[in-house]
């Protein structure tokens, strides 16, 4: 109980947060008074820093709160209720790896290899954490038609601004598409829709 009350408590050096925003928009309006400059100048700025201060506040809030929610456990064992949690494999061949997962043998993901072609194409900026991977029929030389059960063609992406991370999965059969987004630290996804070709 201690260790969760401890975990919830920020550090002492965060007080600054909200006493410097506030300090710098009070010397902002004395400056008004002082130099007889217009309060239609000085008081936007002055509450500008003020949102900028708690921004600052909240944006420290979530990266502490990240920190605690167990950062040693593996990425799909993640499962939030509140916030989001940082994804553990660093590597850019994870969307390699989630494709390989969706074999229950390595047989059968030998003999998947043999009749398709697993492509690495760019997406986005590497240190990102962005990655994907495309299946190519090797007969055809298209993008392969798996069923709605094995994707074709797996993103993953992290915005660093909000540091949430997605998957994104697409499959193709004879006469539908399927598109699966999950975003990580949830059980289930958030998007997962099928339509006609």
């Amino acid at each position: 109980m201690d260790e969760k009350r401890e975990q919830g408590k920020l550090p002492g050096w965060t007080w600054a947060v909200n006493i410097v925003p506030t300090v710098i928009a009070t010397a902002m309006v004395g400056a008004c008074l002082q130099f007889d400059l217009s309060w239609w100048v000085g008081v936007p700025i002055a509450a500008a820093i003020v949102l900028a201060g708690l921004l600052w506040e909240r944006a420290i809030e979530q990266s502490i709160s990240r920190r605690n929610n167990n950062p040693n456990e593996s990425e799909k064992h993640m499962k939030s209720s509140a916030g989001f949690k940082r994804p553990t494999i660093k590597a850019t061949s994870r969307a390699y790896v989630r494709l390989f997962e969706c074999f229950r043998t390595p047989e059968e993901w030998l003999s998947f290899l043999s009749r398709f072609r697993v492509e690495h194409p760019a997406s986005g900026m590497q240190r990102n954490g962005d990655c994907a991977v495309r299946v190519i029929d090797l007969s055809t030389g298209d993008l392969a038609t798996l069923g709605l059960e094995i994707p074709n063609e797996i993103k993953y992406h992290t915005y660093i601004a909000t540091a949430r991370s997605f998957w994104t999965e697409s499959f193709t059969s004879a006469t539908q598409r399927r598109r699966r987004v999950w975003e990580i630290g949830y059980s289930q996804p958030s998007t997962d829709e099928v339509f006609d070709r």
